[in-house]
Formats: structure tokens, C-alpha cells, sequence
């Protein structure tokens, strides 16, 4: 190799050290390739072919472009791969529209079906009351009971226990899936004023659709619909509001409604509940 040659070699290997320099601040991956391809090249180049002497200079600068070449390639691989991972969505998250509606607390027909809430378990599961599905938004955990239960009274003492273990109180929510109003209120759930609200509080949602004979059964009103009942440990209700109490469905008209009803001290109603009247149901 000729001293021009190997001057050309040492350039084209500085070109890829410059090139790898670059990778890291101002062009990330083009320059780790650019650098990997020239120092490769210069390496090459450099190869003895006539027993002449290898500038050692040259060949160390293609060792090190080939050297921040593959680095540089490398950290923008795993910087992608970071940020493609703390992109992905949570699978916890609950993403519910918020539809505005003047028909809150408007009694609704039964007939379809809870889609918003997590698929209910096999029949072979209906033994596992533990495996009820819940999401938790923010301190708040909503618990849905699934249709596969064997009485709702019973997963509802289930569930006062859970809640009385925890130093919390149940609040039972009916709700239904073809329910603007209910949607507005799970979307208000992650609210500051909501989360206050309800701190120390276990929800559990029952889809009125599904429930509505064992709702009448225990003396739960569900025609008006989001509903909220507070429950004795008998599961009796002691106490019943529903949407009708607030105007829009936002956080600021739903928190102090909400509220004052878990605290007792919700007089002001605009409509109010006389007490349950319960219905016996008998087996066939």
C-alpha cells in the first residue's frame, strides 16, 4: 500500500471517528451506520497486501469508528425500545366517554348487556366469589360484579366484609352500560374532588340489567339510573340517591352530592327516599 493510499485510509477512518462523535449528539443511528460503514471501509483498506507496513494510527482510528459506530447503533435501538414500552398503554387504564344527557334518573327498560365491564367467568367458576373484576382509578377501586354469581346479596355481604376489613365503607352503584349519566360518573372518577369524595370507599357496580329481580328482592330502587345505596350488614339499604341529584355530570356537580351522602349529612335532596320496601322472592 502507498503512503497516499494509506494517508486516504486514515482520512476516510477519521471521517467515521468524526461520524461516530456525531451519532451521540446531533444525528443518533445515521451517524453510528455512517461511522460503521466508514471505519469498515478503512479497515479494509488497511489490510497488508504487499507485506507493507499498516499505519498503526489509521488503523486504530477504524477501529474506533467501528467501535462508536456499533455503540451508537446499539443506544438508539434500546432508546427506541424504552420509549415504545412507556408508550404502550396500561392495561389498568379505563377510558369511559363522557356523554352530557338531560334523561338522568329517567327510569330505563332492562335489555342489554354490561359491555363495559370485563367478560363474566366461566359457569364452572361461579364458586370463586373472589374473582370478581375490579379497576383501580386513582384510591378508588370499583369492583363489578360479574352476572356468574351465585346471589347478589350474598357477593354484596362479601363484599361489606372486604370493605369493613379494610377500615372502609361499600358503596353499592347501579349502573347500566346503555347509561350516559354512568358513564359520566366513571369518567369523574379519577377527579381530585372525587377521589376525596369517596376516600375509604369501596364501590362495587352491579348492572342493573342483569340484577334488577334481585335489586327489588333486597329494596334497591333501579328504574332511576346511576343509583347509590349505602348498606347495613344485613345488606339492607339504609340510605339511597340517585343522578337526579345534580345537574351536569362532572366532577364538581357529582363530588358534593356524593359526599355529603357518605358522610350522613346530604339533606338538601331533591328528591327523597322514603326506605325500602322490600320483596320477598319465591322459588319456583
Amino acid at each position: 500500500m502507498s503512503d497516499s493510499e494509506r494517508t486516504a485510509s486514515a482520512h476516510v477512518a477519521l471521517a467515521g471517528v468524526v461520524s461516530g462523535i456525531l451519532g451521540f449528539t446531533c444525528a443518533p443511528g445515521v451517524g453510528g451506520i455512517l461511522a460503521l460503514v466508514l471505519g469498515w471501509t478503512a479497515h479494509q483498506e488497511l489490510r497488508p497486501s504487499s507485506g507493507a507496513p499498516v499505519s498503526r494510527r489509521a488503523e486504530r482510528l477504524a477501529l474506533g469508528a467501528l467501535g462508536l459506530g456499533s455503540a451508537n447503533v446499539v443506544f438508539v435501538a434500546v432508546a427506541l425500545s424504552a420509549a415504545a414500552f412507556h408508550e404502550a398503554p396500561s392495561p389498568r387504564a379505563v377510558a369511559v366517554e363522557h356523554t352530557p344527557t338531560r334523561d338522568r334518573g329517567v327510569a330505563r327498560e332492562p335489555g342489554a348487556s354490561f359491555t363495559d365491564r370485563p367478560s363474566s367467568p366461566a359457569p364452572q367458576q361461579r364458586s370463586e366469589a373472589a374473582t370478581q373484576p375490579s379497576t383501580r382509578i386513582g384510591e378508588i377501586e370499583v369492583v363489578d360484579v360479574a352476572t356468574s354469581v351465585d346471589s347478589l346479596s350474598g357477593e354484596l355481604a362479601r363484599q361489606n366484609r372486604i370493605a369493613r376489613h379494610a377500615g372502609s365503607r361499600l358503596l353499592l352503584w347501579v349502573s347500566a352500560p346503555d347509561c350516559a349519566p354512568c358513564k359520566g360518573v366513571a369518567s369523574a372518577l379519577s377527579d381530585r374532588r372525587m377521589q376525596r369524595a369517596l376516600e375509604h370507599t369501596r364501590v362495587v357496580r352491579v348492572n342493573r340489567d342483569d340484577f334488577a329481580p334481585e335489586l327489588e328482592a333486597i329494596g334497591i330502587p333501579y328504574q332511576a339510573i346511576p343509583g347509590f345505596a349505602l348498606l347495613d350488614a344485613e345488606i339492607r339499604p339504609v340510605d339511597y340517591l340517585d343522578g337526579g341529584e345534580w345537574d351536569e355530570d362532572v366532577p364538581h356537580n357529582i363530588a358534593p352530592v356524593l359526599a355529603g351522602f357518605m358522610r350522613g349529612n346530604y339533606n338538601m335532596r331533591r328528591r327523597a327516599w322514603h326506605g325500602a320496601t322490600r320483596r320477598k322472592i319465591t322459588a319456583l
